[in-house]
C-alpha cells in the first residue's frame, strides 16, 4: 500500500494537487503514517453519506484542513486504484461482508457458528461496528470489552453479567510480534497437554 501511494503523490501533477503531502513527504515514517491514517480514517463511515454530514458539520464549525482534504483526495485516488485491479484491502473486505449479509443473508455454504465471542480492547469505528451488527443478525454475540461502541442489542443485560463473571488475565508486550509469540506458545501449550485447539476462535480486530 505505500508503495502504491508514494507513487500516486509522485505522479504528474501530484506536487501541485498535494503541495502539503508533497512537503511532508520526506519526513521520517512518512509513508507509513500516511498508509496508516488513510486506513484508518476508510474505517470511520460506513456510507458516504455518513462522512459528508461529518465533513459538513466541520466545515459549518469552521475546522478546516488542507492536509486533511488532501489525503481524503488521495484516498480516492488508492480506492480507485484497487477497484480498478480487482484487489482487496481490510475496509473494502467490511464493505463487501456488510452488502452481501444483507442482501443474502448468512452464506449457505459456510457452517455457522452457535455464537461469536469477540474481546476487544478498543471500541470499533463505524464501518466495522455496522459489521459486526450485520454478523449479530444471524449470530448470536458476546462482546468482551468497551461495549459502549455497540448496539444495545449487542450488549445485553446477558452479555455485560456473562463478561463480568469471567476472569480475564490481560498481558501487555512490547510489539505485536511478542504477543504473537506468546499467543503461539500458549496455543502449543495446550496441544502438547492433550488439548484441542479446533474449539479455539481467535479474533485481533487490530
Amino acid at each position: 500500500r505505500q508503495d502504491v501511494l508514494r507513487d500516486l503523490v509522485a505522479k504528474a501533477g501530484g506536487a501541485e494537487r498535494f503541495p502539503e503531502l508533497n512537503r511532508l513527504k520526506r519526513s521520517s515514517g512518512f509513508l507509513r503514517k500516511l498508509d496508516r491514517s488513510i486506513q484508518s480514517g476508510r474505517l470511520l463511515f460506513s456510507t458516504g453519506a455518513e462522512e459528508d454530514a461529518l465533513l459538513e458539520k466541520l466545515a459549518a464549525q469552521g475546522f478546516s484542513n488542507p492536509l486533511r482534504e488532501e489525503a481524503r483526495e488521495l484516498a480516492q485516488e488508492y480506492l480507485r486504484w484497487i477497484l480498478t485491479r480487482g484487489l482487496w484491502d481490510a475496509p473494502q473486505l467490511l464493505h463487501a461482508a456488510v452488502d452481501r449479509l444483507e442482501a443474502e443473508g448468512w452464506p449457505g455454504h459456510l457452517r455457522r457458528p452457535e455464537r461469536i465471542l469477540y474481546l476487544t480492547g478498543q471500541v470499533p469505528e463505524s464501518l466495522e461496528k455496522g459489521f459486526w451488527e450485520a454478523i449479530q443478525r444471524e449470530i448470536p454475540i458476546r462482546l468482551i470489552g468497551p461495549l459502549q461502541g455497540m448496539s444495545p442489542r449487542a450488549a445485553s443485560e446477558e452479555d455485560v453479567s456473562e463478561a463480568a463473571a469471567r476472569a480475564l488475565a490481560w498481558e501487555r508486550w512490547h510489539t505485536l510480534d511478542d504477543a504473537a509469540a506468546r499467543l503461539a506458545a500458549m496455543v502449543r501449550a495446550r496441544m502438547d497437554s492433550g488439548g484441542s485447539v479446533q474449539e479455539d476462535v481467535v479474533l485481533i480486530p487490530d
